[in-house]
């Protein structure tokens, strides 16, 4: 996948959109919280990379030389929206933003960065996350200013645009009536704020090739592990049937709050939103979820130049890390939650694709071929997802008797005839 190909001069590409994307924090204050809620707590020491997680993914960083046009963060900073933390957290993401040269953060707000209990505040909930210097999420004011007043925020960049949605916005509010939960126990979204969204998005058309919508919780359930999920976004259905109807563009949704990494389509029709639920960067997980996930970070290149080549209306590549705590970063696995190297956007028949390469394969005078060979004859393979690849090859393997190399991270390497193929 060219994706592990790239150095640092390669996001100065005018037709390739790269992001750097992280999540759920949770920074605590040890002083304060006796639970142990994540790897990354103030006053830890700094000189041990592999023990502290941003120390560590700067060195990662530098290593690979991993640069983005834009450092998105889903959310949820601190623990329990405790103010040292929270400023910390902010401290941190602002040297990921250096280090990868990004122009920008784009981040949102998470439910543990609203103050909604009134532990450190008696009245304003979300009062540390608008002090915070730069200014929080966005660093440019007259944004930022729209963030807050509008509950989202659009900013068009070149062949880009990303909504950057509050899906924490009526945290620290209360009932919405006695017989619903605390607001804080769900995002919303609101009738008005999809409306305004949609108005706006109708004026300014549909002339953005890629189109990013950042939030913390996710838009519909997120059931893929044995704990039960009630904390979706209220009226996020909705939100799905507008940026799945066509008009506006093609759409990609980045969430957090789960801490289970998984990529997958939301219902509707052809047009449906790609959802990239982002893993936590460095919560530590419930038992539940250790067996399924990782903490992980992750680079997502959109090449939108190829796109009308390859005939897709949207689709990127990512490549996940993991953090393992006493080893530090490293490449994801496959029981990762996301795999080392991935795709999206290449909607298609699993079936269809498996025959096509199997004749190829006939074709070929020699016993194997490389998966470079075969992505040079069908180069949409290059974004299919990671359960759609695994489809494929149990297809292959099952269906048409050939012998599938794999590697741990994610990736098909050679794709053998078999004894009864030869």
């Amino acid at each position: 996948m060219n994706i592990t190909n790239k150095k640092a001069s390669d996001h100065k590409n005018d037709s390739i959109l790269k992001l750097v994307v992280i999540s759920d924090m949770h920074v605590w204050d040890k002083g304060k919280n006796k639970e142990v809620g994540s790897w990354l707590k103030m006053g830890q020491p700094e000189d041990i990379p592999n023990q502290h997680p941003i120390i560590g993914l700067l060195d990662r960083i530098k290593e690979e030389e991993i640069k983005a046009d834009y450092l998105l963060c889903c959310g949820d900073l601190a623990d329990k929206a405790n103010p040292k933390a929270l400023i910390y957290a902010w401290e941190q993401v602002i040297k990921l933003k250096k280090a990868i040269s990004a122009k920008q953060v784009f981040a949102t707000s998470g439910n543990h960065d609203v103050d909604s209990r009134y532990k450190y505040n008696d009245y304003d909930a979300k009062g540390t996350l608008q002090s915070l210097v730069p200014l929080f999420p966005i660093e440019i004011e007259p944004l930022n200013d729209k963030y807050w007043a509008k509950n989202y925020v659009i900013i068009d960049n070149h062949n880009c645009r990303f909504v950057i949605l509050n899906s924490s916005a009526y945290h620290g509010q209360g009932k919405v009536s006695d017989e619903t939960p605390p607001e804080y126990l769900h995002g919303r979204v609101s009738k008005r704020t999809i409306l305004s969204l949609e108005h706006d998005l109708r004026l300014k058309g549909n002339s953005k090739i890629v189109n990013i919508l950042l939030c913390h919780h996710h838009p519909h359930k997120h059931n893929d592990i044995e704990l039960d999920d009630y904390s979706e976004m209220t009226e996020g259905s909705r939100l799905l049937e507008i940026l799945g109807c066509g008009k506006y563009g093609r759409w990609v949704i980045i969430h957090g709050h789960k801490h289970h990494p998984r990529l997958c389509y939301a219902a509707g029709g052809s047009s449906a939103p790609i959802i990239f639920s982002a893993g936590s960067l460095c919560a530590k997980l419930y038992p539940e979820q250790q067996a399924h996930a990782r903490n992980q970070f992750y680079v997502i290149e959109f090449p939108y130049g190829n796109f009308s080549n390859l005939g897709l209306e949207i689709a990127g590549r990512f490549k996940s890390w993991d953090w393992i705590p006493g080893d530090g970063w490293q490449v994801a696995d496959n029981r990762s939650g996301l795999p080392g190297l991935g795709g999206f956007g290449y909607r298609t028949e699993i079936s269809i694709v498996a025959e096509r390469i199997y004749e190829l394969l006939v074709q070929n005078d020699k016993p194997f071929c490389e998966w470079e060979y075969i992505l040079g004859k069908i180069p949409q393979l290059d974004f299919l997802f990671p359960k759609d690849k695994n489809l494929l090859v149990e297809t292959l393997q099952n269906k048409h008797q050939l012998e599938i190399l794999t590697s741990t991270i994610g990736s098909i390497k050679q794709i053998g005839k078999g004894k009864k193929n030869i």
